[in-house]
């Protein structure tokens, strides 16, 4: 028997994916635009802030309202509001398409505007 034969197979290391990535569009109140991307999974704040765009926020946990966009397209892939946003957006009156930055995830593409 070679030598070669009783030394184990060496393992198989799997290589994370990366996630996809979407692209989000935020359109400011001084008319002008930015682009980041956006992995699924991880706040729309978190995001552009990683991607160098400045948007504002404050608290980043949904409890200050700052970081309110509204969804101009794309609300077909944003998660949910939890159970923390749809209580923030409820106690400061924000309605329709309006979501919070800090808590808010998309699965795709999405256009935001300033509020």
């Amino acid at each position: 028997m070679s030598e070669s034969a009783l030394l184990p197979e060496p393992p198989v290391l799997a290589v994370p994916e990366r996630p996809e990535t979407a692209t989000a569009r935020l359109l400011q109140r001084d008319g002008t635009e930015a682009t980041f991307e956006v992995i699924p999974g991880q706040s729309l704040l978190d995001s552009a802030l990683d991607g160098g765009v400045d948007m504002e926020h404050g608290c980043r946990v949904g409890a200050c309202g700052a970081c309110a966009h509204a969804v101009v397209e794309g609300a077909e892939r944003m998660e949910p509001p939890d159970e923390l946003e749809a209580s923030s957006l409820a106690r400061y009156e924000l309605t329709g398409p309006v979501r919070l930055c800090c808590r808010a995830r998309s699965k795709g593409p999405v256009v935001l505007e300033t509020v």
